[in-house]
């Protein structure tokens, strides 16, 4: 009896170390969630739906990317995006696929009520006579274009329908929400005349197309929080992820600093944003563009930690690598994500980065369990310099650090990996950033 005793005991406690070394692995996480194109714009297209579906838990796609969507979730794939544009429509010279400048050439053959009109009744068109504007506000627009999204979501095999996972972009919905901004030079239209007109119109499509499909607004100006705040009012509820396109990544900061649209503090504004929309409990997936450069990529990389959710943050690094699909489309396969932080020592509140400060004009995160491709590596540390002054000394952190992160200069298709060198940098530049592990 006592043998027995014993070696149920022993059995016992074997199994509750397995059941402890599964627990383990089960945590461990892979990679942060991922996103990437997935036919439509000439990226990965020709990729296999089954590397697609492992390496990334969001992919997007055309119209005419159906099949593409349907493999893709089919082989494990979690969200695949739909994208469409109900911002403009341009005048197509049929109603056949490919035939339009606008891949939703269904809205050439839309009734007079879904366009907006000037003062003596006709249609408003740009200066070319080659765009319109869509009525958001109209029965007539809403109703045609949840049909074709019906249409659509059954031609993907559900894979774009919220029971499979599955969401609808809805591009140029973010910005422009000033009559103004929002019409240019147009003629004034007199169904949508104001403001708050242009936003409530917003708000009565979403509500529409949240009938039939989980909505995804892209267009969002996180550089400017006067201009998001009223939008996010009006669908909140209806709308649960958000693209931040040019996020932290054309040059230095996001598209609006570098770009036309210069805006101060722009970086710290996308973080505030980010921390606003994670902490409503909705996901931003944080896209960036431009350089695919080692240097240019960590920048993204570290700025997206600062304010890292596990659950609700998606890096999206659209940097075509310099190897290519076996068919020669641009590949935007990387493993930066590969690392993964988590237990987080600071954290942004939506409207303070001050427990990010770092320094005179530096900002980090550490986090106290760290993991690289799920084995652990101990802590870590992001530390950004946003600022384009002068090049600043370390600050000080919590922890050690004694390894530096270096990003490949080749695709995660390509089989190329990051590396750790020892050492830690002493100093860091303008609109620059570094990654460390202890």
């Amino acid at each position: 009896m006592i043998v027995v005793a014993a070696r149920i005991r022993r059995v016992a406690a074997a199994a509750m170390a397995f059941l402890a070394l599964s627990a383990a692995a089960v945590a461990a996480p892979h990679h942060v969630q991922a996103m990437a194109f997935y036919q439509g714009v000439g990226e990965n297209t020709d990729l296999d739906a089954a590397f697609m579906a492992s390496n990334f838990e969001w992919t997007e796609q055309s119209i005419f990317g159906n099949a593409a969507a349907a493999a893709y979730v089919a082989a494990g794939g979690k969200h695949a995006v739909l994208y469409t544009d109900p911002f403009v429509i341009f005048r197509c010279a049929s109603a056949d696929a490919g035939s339009c400048d606008d891949a939703e050439s269904f809205k050439n053959r839309l009734p007079g009520g879904a366009l907006l009109h000037d003062a003596a009744g006709a249609v408003v068109y740009d200066a070319r006579r080659r765009e319109q504007r869509p009525n958001y506000a109209s029965a007539e627009f809403r109703n045609a274009y949840v049909a074709e999204l019906k249409r659509l979501i059954a031609a993907s095999d559900g894979a774009w329908g919220p029971a499979r996972g599955g969401y609808v972009e809805l591009d140029d919905m973010g910005n422009k929400n000033a009559l103004r901004a929002w019409i240019g030079s147009w003629p004034a239209p007199v169904e949508i005349a104001s403001d708050n007109a242009v936003i409530a119109s917003k708000a009565t499509l979403v509500e529409g197309v949240a009938q039939v499909a989980a909505p995804l607004l892209n267009g969002v100006n996180y550089d400017w929080p006067d201009a998001y705040a009223a939008l996010f009012a009006a669908v909140g509820g209806r709308v649960h992820a958000y693209f931040n396109e040019n996020c932290f990544a054309t040059d230095y900061g996001s598209g609006y600093q570098t770009g036309v649209e210069p805006a101060a503090e722009a970086w710290q504004h996308q973080e505030l944003a980010i921390a606003n929309v994670t902490g409503r409990g909705d996901t931003d997936i944080c896209w960036g563009k431009g350089d695919p450069g080692p240097a240019h990529r960590l920048y993204y990389v570290a700025s997206f930690w600062m304010t890292y959710d596990a659950i609700r943050s998606v890096a999206f690094e659209e940097m075509c690598a310099p190897d290519t699909t076996p068919r020669g489309h641009c590949n935007t396969t990387w493993d930066d994500g590969y690392v993964v932080p988590t237990e987080p020592l600071q954290s942004a509140s939506a409207d303070s980065l001050a427990a990010l400060r770092a320094g005179s004009s530096a900002y980090a995160r550490e986090f106290a369990r760290c993991f690289d491709d799920a084995r652990p590596i101990g802590r870590c540390a992001a530390v950004v310099n946003p600022s384009g002054g002068a090049t600043i000394p370390m600050p000080g952190l919590q922890g050690q650090y004694g390894h530096t992160l270096r990003l490949s200069t080749r695709s995660l298709f390509g089989g190329s990996r990051h590396t750790w060198e020892p050492g830690a940098p002493t100093s860091l530049a303008p609109r620059s950033a570094v990654i460390l592990a202890q």
